[in-house]
C-alpha cells in the first residue's frame, strides 16, 4: 500500500498546484505583454558567476536529500527494525520537518551566510550519519537527520536567494530553470550511483564513498559564493552589463 499511496497523493498535490497556477497573473509589473512561447534555457552572461555559485549550493542540497531518501531510508529501517513502514518513515521525516522550520526561521538570512552555515551543517550531518551507520545507533541517526535538514534548507535557501537577488527580472525564470535542470540531473545521477554502489558493495560502502563528495560539494559552494558569486566578479561581466541589470531592477 505505501508503494502506491505516496505517488497518488503526490499526483493530487501536483494537480492542485497546476490548477492554482492557472490563476496566476500572466505578466508582472514592467513585463512586456508578449505571448508566451518555448525558449532555450540561457543563463545571462552578467550573472554566470553568481549562477555557478548558487547552482553548486542547490546541487549540494539535492544530493543531501538523495542520501536521506535512499541510503538513509534503509539505515533507518535497519536501526528501527520494524515491519511497519510508518515507523522508519517517521524517523526520516525528522529531516523534512527541520527543513521546513529552518526555511521559515532563516528567511531573512543573507544568502552567502546561509550557504556557509548550510555547508558546515551538511558536513557535520554526513559525518554523524556515517557514524550512526557504523555504530548502528538510532540516536545518532536522528541527530544526523536533524543536522542534514538544517544543511539542506540553508544551502537551498542560500542558492535560491542568490539567484533571485541578482538575476535580471526578465530572465529570472530562465535562470532558475537552468539551475533546476542541472540540480535534477545531478540528483538523478546521485540516486542511481548510490543505488548501484549499495547493491554491489553495501550501504556503508555507498555512504562512505558519497559523503566526502557531497561534503566537498557543500564546501565548494561556500568558496564560490564568497568569490565568483558576487556581482561583477565574473570574468565575463562588464560594467555596461551590470548597469543594464540595475536599470531593469529599478523599473
Amino acid at each position: 500500500m505505501p508503494t502506491y499511496v505516496t505517488f497518488w497523493l503526490l499526483l493530487v498535490v501536483e494537480l492542485a498546484v497546476f490548477v492554482a497556477s492557472l490563476f496566476l497573473p500572466r505578466h508582472t509589473v514592467g513585463d512586456t505583454p508578449e505571448q508566451w512561447r518555448p525558449r532555450a534555457v540561457v543563463v545571462p552572461i552578467e550573472v554566470r558567476g553568481i549562477f555557478t555559485a548558487a547552482s553548486v549550493a542547490v546541487l549540494a542540497s539535492y544530493a543531501l536529500g538523495t542520501i536521506m531518501l535512499s541510503v538513509g531510508a534503509q539505515i533507518a529501517r535497519d536501526l528501527v527494525r520494524s515491519d511497519n513502514a510508518l515507523v522508519p518513515g517517521a524517523v526520516i521525516s525528522v529531516s523534512f520537518i527541520i527543513i521546513g522550520m529552518v526555511a521559515i526561521a532563516a528567511g531573512r538570512m543573507p544568502s552567502r551566510q546561509a550557504i556557509a552555515v548550510g555547508s558546515v551543517a551538511s558536513t557535520v550531518s554526513l559525518a554523524i550519519l556515517l557514524l550512526s551507520a557504523t555504530l548502528h545507533s538510532l540516536p545518532l541517526f536522528l541527530l544526523a537527520a536533524a543536522a542534514l535538514g538544517v544543511g539542506y534548507s540553508l544551502l537551498f535557501l542560500g542558492g535560491l536567494s542568490l539567484i533571485n537577488a541578482h538575476a535580471p527580472v526578465h530572465q529570472r525564470a530562465a535562470t532558475l530553470s537552468a539551475m533546476y535542470l542541472i540540480a535534477y540531473i545531478v540528483q538523478a545521477g546521485t540516486a542511481l550511483s548510490l543505488g548501484a554502489t549499495a547493491t554491489t558493495a553495501g550501504l556503508e560502502a555507498a555512504l562512505t564513498y558519497a559523503a566526502p563528495v557531497i561534503a566537498l560539494l557543500a564546501v565548494t559552494a561556500t568558496v564560490l559564493a564568497f568569490t565568483i558569486g558576487r556581482p561583477g566578479s565574473s570574468p565575463a561581466t562588464s560594467e555596461s552589463n551590470l548597469k543594464k541589470v540595475e536599470k531593469v531592477r529599478s523599473e
